[in-house]
């Protein structure tokens, strides 16, 4: 008679305080009994060998030893092996499982979100309370993104630049413990990221101007944002004249001093009697952003000085005098007004 086969349980994660029992099945070739004393069953634990809590059960060719663990502890976690032979001959079968505890990780709670991240500072999210280990190792620990790709290879996540794209975003710590086996899952915590809404609030321009003819003329559009906005960050301005995009004319300046005010600047060179009409300046952040409008009237003065009239006027005289030297320029009217 010999043994033909040993088998211990597949055995799953459990949590501190559990209650677990290790199960071993040993086939013989033949039936033995009722004397079993010719069946000798080791138990160990990572090499060490076990002598407590140990019962075995069964008859004639099927036999089962049981390793009883109560209240599983960090230090129960490891590779269970189970070996048997008759009569402690040289022919030893065993089997070996791991016993993995999991939840050791003290994750840093936060219930999963954290949320108003502002656009355009960095932010930093830790995974661990480390000091919360209790003496627990870590073989590793990483951050992945939604992809799976390893974005971070310790306990913090860096967001170097909040941008609009990451929210709602899933950043998932996986952290692996040295007094689990290696074949143990790891614990893992799952977070999901908001950035904080951000949108023009409101858009002050000048009122009506009035312009000389060939002057340069520039027209401020303060964009005032509802919320601070980091260096990585600016509205999305765009000028029309009329219906025409005359974006390419201007700049955009943020306040030295309000991270939530920024200036765009219109330059029109040598302005014309064209350039007379309805200006509008539309800004934005992100997508899907409060978007609004404001218009403002350009017109232009055409500054003539006309001659001076020295000769006296015969009643009933005809007498003309011109307020335009040469033709009058399209889109200009001439007006005058008698006054006494």
């Amino acid at each position: 008679t010999s043994v033909s086969s040993v088998t211990v349980q597949s055995l799953s994660s459990y949590v501190i305080g559990d209650n677990v029992s290790i199960v071993c099945t040993i086939s013989l070739t033949n039936a033995i009994g009722p004397d079993v004393s010719s069946l000798v069953v080791n138990w160990f634990k990572n090499d060490h060998i076990i002598t407590n809590n140990i019962s075995i059960n069964g008859s004639l060719s099927t036999f089962h030893s049981i390793v009883t663990l109560t209240q599983v502890s960090p230090t129960d976690a490891g590779a269970y092996t189970c070996n048997a032979s008759i009569n402690g001959s040289n022919i030893i079968v065993s089997d070996l499982k791991p016993l993995c505890v999991k939840d050791l990780v003290p994750f840093i709670q936060n219930n999963g979100n954290f949320t108003d991240l502002s656009l355009g500072y960095s932010a930093t999210i830790q995974c661990v309370n480390l000091s919360s280990l209790n003496g627990i190792t870590m073989r590793s620990i990483k951050w992945t993104d939604s992809d799976g790709t390893i974005v971070s290879s310790n306990n913090t996540l860096i967001l170097p630049n909040v941008v609009p794209s990451i929210n709602n975003t899933e950043y998932t710590c996986t952290v692996e413990v040295d007094i689990n086996p290696v074949t143990c899952l790891p614990d893992n915590k799952t977070i999901i990221v908001f950035v904080k809404r951000t949108y023009v609030s409101s858009i002050v321009m000048s009122s009506q101007l009035s312009f000389l003819i060939n002057s340069t003329v520039k027209i401020n559009c303060y964009i005032i944002l509802n919320t601070p906005v980091g260096p990585g960050i600016q509205p999305n301005v765009t000028w029309y004249h009329d219906m025409t995009n005359i974006t390419h004319n201007s700049s955009l300046i943020r306040d030295l001093e309000l991270d939530n005010l920024f200036t765009s600047i219109l330059t029109i060179d040598s302005v014309q009697v064209s350039d007379a009409g309805v200006y509008h300046c539309n800004a934005r952040i992100g997508s899907n952003v409060t978007t609004k409008n404001v218009s403002l009237d350009l017109c232009v003065t055409v500054n003539e000085t006309l001659p001076s009239v020295t000769e006296e006027l015969s009643l009933g005289q005809y007498y003309s005098i011109d307020c335009i030297t040469g033709p009058v320029p399209t889109g200009v009217s001439v007006s005058w007004l008698l006054t006494n």
